[in-house]
């Protein structure tokens, strides 16, 4: 198990290593404003960014604070928790998130998206490998608390 939980932690951290590229890279790369007409047409951004601005320095940090829990926060949660229904729970989640981004590709929020899916594959793995773990923990105990095997038997004679 410790190994899932592992695995979920490094999901979460890639989420966060993920907002910490986007926040250096130019709001043109998320905005299609800037892509089609090169005017930058993004909410919420300071007075005077154009298109060139980091999106940290455009938008400030809670649009990527935001970001960065609707990422990392579903893997976080699976880490701690350690249940097979919340690691097969977080799946679901994650699509969740990456629609929202598809629904917003044109802005900010389309970085969901582009961190989501890939992030939603790899929890699907994670929480098939969790199940399997866990099938694999259960048929060991039920192995050694069984007392019926014939090697038992002819041990007691």
């Amino acid at each position: 198990m410790a190994a899932v939980r592992c695995l979920w932690c490094v999901i979460a951290v890639g989420a966060l290593a993920f907002v910490i590229w986007a926040a250096y890279q130019p709001v043109g790369f998320v905005s299609l404003g800037c892509g089609k007409g090169g005017v930058l047409e993004e909410t919420g951004t300071r007075p005077g960014a154009t298109c060139a601005d980091t999106t940290f320095s455009a938008l400030g940090p809670w649009p990527l604070i935001q970001l960065g829990l609707a990422l990392a926060l579903p893997p976080i949660v699976a880490a701690i928790v350690m249940r097979c229904w919340v690691s097969w729970l977080v799946v679901p989640v994650i699509l969740v998130v990456a629609f929202v981004g598809l629904a917003n590709w044109a802005f900010f929020w389309g970085l969901l998206t582009l961190a989501g899916v890939p992030m939603a594959v790899l929890s699907l793995i994670i929480a098939g490998a969790h199940l399997g773990v866990k099938a694999l923990q259960d048929s060991e105990r039920t192995r050694a608390d069984s007392t019926g095997s014939l090697g038992e038997i002819l041990r007691r004679a």
